[in-house]
This record gives C-alpha cells, sequence and structure tokens, in this order.
C-alpha cells in the first residue's frame, strides 16, 4: 500500500517488466517509481522480442521514471558488437522520445561498458541531452571498488548534463556503502541502485529483533504458525508495520501475507542500517571511513586511500 512503501524510507522503487504489465504502481506517494524496460528478460530468453514503442506505452501508465530499452550482453560479445549495439539501442530511443508521455513519466538512457575504454564508446554512441537520467549498465558482479571507478568517471566526465544515475543490478549490503560514499563525493546529483538489491538484502538479513520475533517461524507455512499459535494474539514488534497488526491479519493471504509483513518489516530495518551508513561516511573522518570501508572489503579500502 501507499503506507506501506512509504514507512520503508525508500524514496525511489523499482518495478521489472513483468511486473509493470500486471498492476499500476501507485502514483504521488512520494516515492517515485521506476520501470525497467525488459532488456534484461530479452537477454534472458524470458521473451523473444520487445517492441520499444510498447515499453514507452507501458511506462506512460506505470510509473514515473521509464528506463529505455537496450540489450545486455556479454564482455565478448560487446567487444565484437559495441558498434550495432549503440546503433540499436540509439533507434530504439529515438522511438522512445516520441511516445513518452513527459507530463508523466520521465525518460533514462542507458550506458553499457565491461570496462571504462568501451564504456566511453558506449556512451558516445547512445548520449542524447534528451536523457536528464542514466541507468549504469554492466555492474553485476563487480567488487565495489570498480562500481566506484565506472561511477566517478561517468559523473565527473557528464557533469550537470545528468541529475541521477541509477545503478542496475547490483547486489549485497555492501551497495549501502558504494551508494553513501558516491552521495558525499557528488552531493548534487541522485544516485540509486536497484530496489531488488534492497529487497533481497532485506529478506536475508532478518534484521527483526529475535527477542520480539522467538515465537514466529517465518520459515514454516501459515498453517504451521496457526497451529503453534493463537491466531488472535498481536505480533510482537512495535514497528510501524507491526503494531497493531494480528495473526488473523498476516495470515489471510496465506505464506504470501506472512513473507510481505516480514519483508516490509525488514525493509525498514534495512533503511535503518543505511542510515547509519551514511552517517558514517557523510560525518566520520577520513581515517575512520577508511576503517569501515576496510571492514567491508580490504581493497576497497586501498582505492579509497590512493
Amino acid at each position: 500500500t501507499r503506507e506501506s512503501l512509504a514507512r520503508t524510507g525508500l524514496k525511489i522503487v523499482m518495478y521489472n517488466a513483468t511486473a509493470s504489465l500486471q498492476k499500476q504502481p501507485i502514483r504521488d506517494n512520494g516515492v517515485d517509481v521506476l520501470v525497467d524496460s525488459g532488456g534484461f528478460q530479452l537477454r534472458s530468453g524470458r521473451t523473444l522480442f520487445i517492441d520499444p514503442r510498447k515499453v514507452a506505452m507501458r511506462h506512460n501508465v506505470s510509473g514515473s521514471i521509464g528506463i529505455s530499452l537496450d540489450l545486455p550482453v556479454t564482455p565478448a560479445e560487446q567487444s565484437i558488437l559495441l558498434p550495432r549495439l549503440t546503433e540499436m539501442q540509439r533507434r530504439n530511443n529515438e522511438m522512445f522520445k516520441k511516445i513518452l508521455d513527459t507530463t508523466v513519466v520521465e525518460g533514462m538512457n542507458v550506458c553499457h561498458g565491461f570496462n571504462l575504454t568501451a564504456r566511453k564508446r558506449y556512451l558516445q554512441g547512445v548520449w542524447d541531452p534528451y536523457f536528464k537520467r542514466l541507468a549504469v549498465a554492466g555492474l553485476i558482479g563487480r567488487p565495489m571498488q570498480d562500481i566506484i571507478a565506472h561511477m566517478v568517471w561517468l559523473i565527473t566526465t557528464l557533469g550537470d548534463r545528468v541529475t541521477h544515475y541509477h545503478m542496475l543490478g547490483v547486489s549485497g549490503g555492501q551497495i549501502f556503502f558504494t551508494l553513501a560514499y558516491l552521495n558525499k563525493l557528488f552531493p548534487s546529483v541522485l544516485i540509486s541502485s536497484d530496489s531488488s538489491t534492497y529487497l533481497m538484502h532485506a529478506k536475508n538479513a532478518l534484521f527483526f529483533n529475535p527477542a520480539s520475533f522467538s515465537s514466529i517461524n517465518f520459515s514454516k507455512s501459515a498453517g504451521s504458525i496457526r497451529n503453534q499459535l493463537t491466531p488472535s494474539m498481536r505480533i510482537p514488534c512495535s514497528c510501524e508495520h507491526c503494531a497493531g497488526l494480528g495473526y488473523v491479519k498476516a495470515t489471510l493471504d496465506g505464506p504470501a501475507g506472512l513473507t510481505l509483513l516480514w519483508v516490509f518489516h525488514n525493509m525498514r530495518e534495512a533503511t535503518r542500517r543505511v542510515d547509519l551508513v551514511n552517517d558514517v561516511v557523510q560525518n566520520g573522518t577520513d581515517n575512520e571511513i577508511l576503517k569501515f570501508a576496510g571492514s567491508l572489503n580490504p581493497n576497497l579500502k586501498e582505492t579509497l586511500r590512493v
């Protein structure tokens, strides 16, 4: 719901191509909805063809920010096909601009690059001043120091021509430090990452207070929980998501209801962790930041020291 989303503390959430075709996100709730293009689904074989015109039409009814259609490829393929890939995306962008309803949604260009040389060539091929937002692809599986290097190059190269950068495909809780560090270096630009990253981190980290949630076994089905607990019991947590919610209401949708409760609770807690990381990066001394970076990744510490 609008209220649940706002309570997580998120400012931008991401809808993948499949989900956004099935239901429309809530607009005007203080949270921007970034809708993916479907390029990943095309690359992974989940679909054989995507019409860039339909991508723009979907964005018009689904979100507030829409990514233009691109085609992710492997580094080996990119080194061979890069001119054709950039030309294809450039043409997609032209169709995209003609159909996108800019009164309700802003377009976002995409830049790939498995290394900085390839990224420079790709950016030259697809650059269009029409787009003030840029999705940064080709970061999947990269260490934080590489992600920071690519982002620093892009932001310093483009300056104020781009106001929002979105990192595609990055994962893991360590990305929170990367976001905070980049925000400190470039406070005038908006930098975001996939909300699926945030969601997975929240689901896997188990942020709920063990003392409060010790009686809830989320790994079991709703039926098992009802057998173990009185359904009318209140959930023993006072956070914004759980307070006043009974087990009956939480289990109305079966395991899905419990999963939503668990995920929203942990997303709120993940936001608090992000706030702590951001506080260290924004207000800590250089030595404190280096020490914190080293606790996450020794190589990152050396990169920042340089």
